[in-house]
């Protein structure tokens, strides 16, 4: 590589971490904990908690709403989140007044184990890292924004280093050697390299994700991209004018779970008389993809499937779409690839952090030089001046 093109692309190393790398330690850091929000709801929310009960059914659905109606007679029910693991409740998310409330159920009393109103802190936590909180789709853009410098600092750093790395297998350097040096720009240089070295591949991951799902929001500028990467149910045919017959929830889920080979529901929304039917969104079973990514519609008076879709046999494009959350957040492989997701998340912030200790170091280093320079160049100068007079 031309020492030209190496300095151009030091050029733009630097400047994408140094404008932007304040803004990449906030998203690492908070994306770390991202990781678990699910973990961290379910630890500071008692009533999410219930007592695994291996081997013992869960209540039917229809118990649970029963007793969700019972306790809040003025509501109205619009959702359920299926309990996601033997040790956590149903979610009933219920209206009234415009109030939004989740209501906890244990799936296996079908017993209501409290409730909230307003903001959870997993949430907030979540939100903060994918809009900074406040800021609404244009957050989210922002964020894919950073994603990009994130890729554009990733992708410059592995040309910089691409003839060490060379060297590296051709000769058998040990790249994981920290010099021994009294220098604090010296060691610090070296855990830089060798932090991005082995996150190289993870950090590539997750500028490229992060940088789809924050700018995939510019879509509502283009209905042919919206169209190919937010599918919706097919709008309701001929709804219930009543809801006197229609079916229950445990019986539409057979419906929908027969409607879909490996359909695995997470969550479904409730028929509206004169509006809608029953939706049921979750996975299928052995299949990589983001969350509920496949639908059925069920019709609330004669079980038929109104609308199926399997993300299985999605168009191209969307099934590169769904990739994009589970690299990105770690959700497919249980805790322990959490934990890891965690580790390697932190790198980001590592690498912004001696990032600006190394530019600080340099640019203290070279105010020393000059100043010597300087102070030579006065004694010079006083010398000469002695020596003519």
């Amino acid at each position: 590589m031309r020492a030209q093109t190496t300095r151009k692309l030091w050029q733009w190393h630097k400047w994408t971490g140094l404008v932007t790398g304040i803004f990449i330690l906030f998203l690492s850091v908070t994306g770390t904990v991202a990781v678990f929000k699910y973990e961290i709801d379910w630890l500071v929310t008692p009533a999410l908690r219930v007592q695994a009960n291996d081997g013992a059914p869960y209540a039917t659905l229809d118990a649970a709403l029963k007793n969700v109606r019972a306790a809040y007679p003025s509501h109205e029910v619009q959702s359920v989140n299926l309990a996601p693991g033997k040790r956590t409740a149903h979610t009933f998310s219920i209206t009234n007044d415009d109030v939004y409330t989740e209501v906890f159920v244990n799936p296996y009393t079908a017993e209501v184990t409290g409730a909230r109103t307003g903001e959870n802190l997993a949430n907030v936590i979540r939100q903060a890292h994918v809009r900074f909180y406040f800021f609404g789709w244009q957050g989210r853009v922002l964020v894919g924004i950073f994603g990009l410098t994130l890729l554009i600092s990733t992708v410059t750093g592995l040309l910089i280093y691409a003839p060490f790395m060379r060297a590296v297998f051709v000769k058998g350097l040990r790249f994981w050697q920290i010099r021994r040096s009294d220098k604090l720009k010296i060691k610090t240089a070296d855990w830089h390299k060798l932090i991005g070295i082995i996150a190289l591949a993870f950090n590539l991951i997750i500028a490229v994700t992060g940088a789809v799902l924050g700018l995939e929001n510019l879509s509502r500028y283009s209905k042919t991209v919206q169209n190919a990467i937010y599918l919706k149910p097919r709008a309701d045919i001929n709804p219930p004018s009543s809801l006197d017959n229609a079916l229950t929830p445990d019986a539409a889920l057979q419906q929908a779970m027969q409607s879909l080979p490996d359909f695995a529901p997470t969550s479904f929304e409730l028929p509206i008389a004169g509006e809608s039917h029953y939706v049921f969104s979750g996975n299928i079973n052995r299949h990589f993809a983001s969350q509920n990514m496949s639908y059925v519609v069920i019709n609330a008076l004669d079980g038929s499937p109104v609308d199926v879709h399997d993300a299985r046999r999605a168009a191209p494009v969307k099934k590169l779409y769904n990739l994009n959350e589970p690299l990105h957040f770690g959700d497919f492989g249980g805790i322990i690839l959490k934990i890891l997701y965690a580790l390697f998340g932190f790198t980001s912030a590592l690498l912004a952090a001696s990032g600006y200790l190394l530019m600080y170091l340099k640019r203290r280093q070279n105010q020393t030089k000059t100043l010597t320079q300087n102070t030579r160049l006065e004694s010079e100068a006083r010398h000469i001046a002695s020596v003519v007079n």
